[in-house]
């Protein structure tokens, strides 16, 4: 699939969700795909150091929770020109119920 834009080192493939404060894609990174969480800034009045905070503990909480059944891989946290990133592994399945 050819990416439809970047984000910095990243090439977004799909949105694969969406939420109040940003999107969920599907993207290319370092040659392998992950899931790239976006927070963008100005969102519902949001200053833009308060919304990185969230990123960082979900990234901490992936990263005490690695290796267990149904909690991705965190790859990195960072904060971009225009959003704050949480990249992570893949998962394959959707846990929501049919």
């Amino acid at each position: 699939m050819e990416p439809t834009e970047m984000l910095g080192e990243y090439a977004l493939l799909q949105e694969i969700g969406c939420g109040s404060f940003g999107k969920l894609y599907r993207a290319e990174w370092k040659g392998k795909n992950v899931a790239l969480k976006t927070v963008l800034f100005g969102l519902k009045k949001e200053r833009k150091d308060n919304l990185k905070p969230m990123l960082e503990l979900e990234y901490d909480v992936l990263q005490t929770m690695k290796g267990e059944p149904g909690f991705p891989e965190p790859y990195e946290c960072r904060e971009l020109a225009e959003c704050n990133i949480l990249s992570m592994q893949l998962l394959s399945k959707s846990l929501e119920v049919p």
